[in-house]
C-alpha cells in the first residue's frame, strides 16, 4: 500500500453502497433488501462504527475488539453508541496535514487580505479624523474672522460717532462678547490671541488671565495634556516670566516638556518652544552653565527641523551669545554675533529691525573687546539705517542710540 492510501479516509460504508454497481444488488438481495433500502440501513450509526473502527488516529479508533462490540450491540438495542462522526474543527486539521503546502498558501493569501483590510481600514478612519479635523479648523478660522470683524467695527466713524478708542478699549468690548460664543473651540481661541495682544501692549496681568482661561477651557474639550493646552500653558509661563514669578515660570515650563514628552513628540517644533523658554528662563535666572547647554540643543533641534536660517533657531542663537557674555567668553559671543548678523541680512535684508539689533548686539561685544572704532563704525551704520527705517521715535533707534552714547 502507498503513502498515499494510507492519507486516503476511508467512504462511509452507506456512500459505498452507490459505487459498487451490479455487486450492490447481488449484497442487497443476499440481506433480502434493496441498494436504497441498505444505504439507509447503513446511514448513521452503522456509518459511525465502521469509520471509527477504520480510523487512521490511533487515539480516536476503537481500542479494543470489546469497544466494537459494545457499540454494535448498542445499536442493536437502539441505544446510544460510542462513536461520533467527527468534528468540522477535527476534520479540518486532518485536511490541512494532508495538504500542507496548499492551506500554507492559502492561510498567507488570507492572511494577506485581513491586514490589507485591517489598513484600508485604519486609513480610511485616519482620513475621516483628519477630514473632520480640517472642517472644524475652518469652522473656528471662520468665527474667529467674522468675530474680529464685528469687534473692530466700532472703531468705524460711522459707528464710533466721534468717539476715539484705543486699542485697550476695543479689546475690553472684545471680551464682553467672548463668553456669548456658543462653540468652546472658539471662545479659546479667540481668549488665546487676546492674551497674545494683551501681552504685546504690556498688560501682562490681563494677558495672563486670558491665557489662563484659555488653557483650562482646552482641557475641558480636548483633555488634559493636549496640545492646545501644552501651547497655552507655554504662553501663561512666557507670562510669569514678564511679571517676574520665575519659579512659577519655571514650573510650568516644567510641566509642558514633561506634556509634550508624554505624547511622543517631543521632536515637534512647538514642543520645543517651552525647552528654548526655559533655556532663556535660565539665562535671567543666572544658570547659564545648565541653559547654554540646553540651548546648544535647541539650535541643533531646529537646524535639523527648520534649516540653518530658522528664525527660533536664531534667537536661540542670540541667547546662547548673550551667555557667552555674561560669561566675559567675549571671543565666543563675537562669532555668534557675526554668524547672526550675516545670516539677518541674507534671509532679512539690511535695514530689517531685526537685522538693525543683531548689528548693535555685535557692536557691543566689539566694545567690551576694546575694539571701539569697529563698534562705532558698526552703530554709526545701525542708528543711520534706523532712522531712516524707523524713525528717531523708535524704540529701536533710540536703543542703538543709547548703545552708541555709552561707546
Amino acid at each position: 500500500m502507498c503513502i498515499r492510501d494510507r492519507e486516503k479516509e476511508p467512504s462511509r460504508p452507506s456512500t459505498r453502497v452507490s459505487t459498487l454497481g451490479d455487486a450492490a444488488s447481488q449484497t442487497a438481495h443476499l440481506r433480502r433488501t434493496k441498494p436504497t433500502a441498505l444505504m439507509r440501513t447503513l446511514r448513521g450509526e452503522l456509518d459511525w462504527i465502521a469509520l471509527k473502527a477504520l480510523e487512521k488516529d490511533r487515539k480516536r479508533r476503537y481500542a479494543t475488539v470489546a469497544g466494537l462490540y459494545d457499540d454494535l450491540a448498542a445499536h442493536l438495542a437502539d441505544e446510544p453508541v460510542q462513536a461520533r462522526p467527527a468534528t468540522v474543527w477535527y476534520q479540518l486539521r486532518k485536511f490541512a496535514r494532508r495538504n500542507r503546502a496548499g492551506v500554507t498558501v492559502v492561510l498567507v493569501g488570507l492572511l494577506g487580505l485581513m491586514l490589507f483590510a485591517v489598513g484600508m481600514t485604519v486609513q480610511a478612519n485616519r482620513i475621516a479624523r483628519e477630514r473632520d479635523r480640517a472642517n472644524q479648523q475652518t469652522q473656528i478660522a471662520e468665527q474667529v474672522k467674522g468675530f474680529l470683524e464685528g469687534l473692530f467695527e466700532s472703531s468705524d466713524p460711522a459707528v464710533a460717532r466721534g468717539d476715539t478708542l484705543t486699542a485697550k478699549e476695543i479689546l475690553d468690548r472684545g471680551t464682553e462678547r467672548i463668553d456669548k460664543i456658543e462653540n468652546p473651540r472658539v471662545r479659546a481661541e479667540l481668549l488665546g490671541t487676546l492674551g497674545g495682544v494683551y501681552a504685546s501692549l504690556g498688560q501682562h496681568e490681563e494677558a495672563y488671565g486670558y491665557s489662563r482661561r484659555a488653557f483650562d477651557l482646552w482641557t475641558q474639550v480636548e483633555g488634559p495634556g493636549q496640545p492646545q493646552a501644552l501651547s497655552e500653558l507655554r504662553n501663561m509661563a512666557r507670562l510669569e516670566v514678564a511679571l517676574g514669578r520665575h519659579t512659577v515660570a519655571d514650573s510650568l515650563y516644567a510641566v509642558a516638556i514633561e506634556g509634550w514628552r508624554a505624547l511622543g513628540m517631543e521632536d515637534h517644533p512647538l514642543a520645543l518652544d517651552p525647552v528654548q523658554g526655559r533655556a532663556h528662563l535660565h539665562m535671567l535666572m543666572g544658570r547659564w552653565d545648565e541653559a547654554a547647554a540646553s540651548l546648544i540643543d535647541i539650535a541643533e533641534a531646529r537646524r535639523r527641523i527648520g534649516g540653518e536660517d530658522n528664525p527660533q533657531r536664531l534667537v536661540a542663537l542670540r541667547y546662547l551669545a548673550e551667555i557667552r557674555e555674561d560669561q566675559e567668553r567675549y571671543e565666543e559671543a563675537l562669532a555668534l554675533h557675526k554668524d547672526l548678523v550675516a545670516r539677518h541680512r541674507r534671509v532679512l535684508g539690511a535695514d530689517h529691525p531685526e537685522t538693525l539689533s543683531a548689528i548693535s548686539d555685535m557692536a557691543a561685544v566689539y566694545g567690551l573687546l576694546g575694539r571701539s572704532e569697529e563698534a562705532d563704525s558698526l552703530l554709526t551704520e545701525a542708528l543711520e539705517r534706523s532712522r531712516r527705517v524707523l524713525g528717531e521715535d523708535h524704540v529701536r533707534y533710540r536703543r542703538i542710540q543709547s548703545n552708541l552714547g555709552l561707546l
